[in-house]
């Protein structure tokens, strides 16, 4: 890869796809793959990090240190704050690496720095893209697992970097203590992962009323062979349960309590508030009178299950 310079503009809607980028970029330009000890990562906004070089500098430090600044807030930078932030660095020994979420914000950008700016898109983190990086994981930690257990764990992990990166840690620590071939009753056992979170993702979707994510997530619960009355009747209790949760709340009970009380995980207690935030009630009754309505007709007429659920969820 030929570059200008360190500097980086990297666009990804994930922050998790930028962090893997960042560390894609780095392996490939190093004269090594392994980490160098006077290396320093940052995570930090320009201000901060320009305070954060003066002080190297007098302590005499900036020459011995390698710096890699990967700038999170970029949306927020001035083209002064920048200026100064480049002037103070030099980007021919140190790295620096811009995220945002808006490729178009790379236009903000002062002409002088565009000119010595290397500008990378990083392609969402697909379901093609999932099955190449999971099956590479395995090659380069030689972990042996059965060709039907890579198939399941590509179908049932989330379309989310992050997420499959815990997941594929938790098997290599597994794998590590069994020393065999892993089979898919291994990877039940491990898998944390369960269709239930999958559809907090579409409820999620739904409210938003996002139909191009609505269909995505859809798909990906018709692969784990969810029915579609099954997909009916917890869609229906998701969104009950967030009702329950914002009045709880507004009573006074804290999550840990509300998670006690509806024996559900804190975690999925907090993002159920959270989301319940961005719904009016109004409409919240309307989806769930909607739901009840589909799930007594499928129960009636079985073979209208698939035509009725995808019919509420795309019109």
């Amino acid at each position: 890869m030929e570059l200008k310079n360190n500097l980086f503009f990297i666009y990804s809607k994930e922050f998790d796809s930028f962090e893997n980028k960042v560390d894609e970029i780095l392996k490939i330009n190093r004269s090594d793959s392994k980490k160098l000890q006077n290396e320093i990562y940052e995570q930090k906004d320009i201000e901060n990090s320009v305070n954060f070089i003066i002080s190297l500098k007098s302590k005499n430090l900036f020459a011995t240190k390698k710096l890699i600044f990967k700038i999170l807030n970029f949306e927020k930078i001035s083209v002064e704050k920048m200026k100064d932030f480049i002037e103070a660095l030099e980007i021919t020994r140190n790295w620096v690496f811009f995220w945002s979420k808006n490729s178009n914000k790379k236009n903000d950008l002062p002409v002088e720095i565009k000119k010595i700016c290397n500008f990378q898109a990083v392609t969402d983190f697909s379901l093609k893209i999932k099955k190449s990086w999971i099956k590479k994981f395995f090659q380069e930690k030689e972990i042996l697992i059965e060709a039907v257990g890579l198939d399941y764990l590509v179908k049932i992990l989330p379309n989310t970097l992050s997420w499959v990166k815990n997941e594929l840690n938790k098997i290599e620590i597994y794998y590590s203590q069994k020393q065999k071939v892993l089979t898919i009753i291994d990877l039940k056992k491990i898998i944390f992962y369960q269709v239930e979170e999958k559809v907090f993702n579409l409820v999620e979707q739904i409210i938003q009323n996002n139909k191009q994510e609505i269909v995505r997530e859809y798909m990906d619960l018709e692969e784990t062979g969810t029915t579609a009355l099954y997909l009916t009747t917890i869609l229906g209790t998701y969104l009950l349960t967030m009702k329950k949760v914002e009045i709880l709340y507004k009573n006074g009970k804290n999550l840990k309590e509300i998670s006690i009380i509806l024996n559900k995980k804190i975690f999925f207690i907090s993002k159920l508030l959270n989301l319940s935030r961005t719904v009016q009630n109004e409409h919240l009754l309307k989806l769930v009178k909607k739901l009840m309505r589909l799930e007594v007709f499928m129960k009636t007429q079985p073979w209208t299950e698939k035509t009725l659920l995808e019919s509420f969820l795309l019109i």
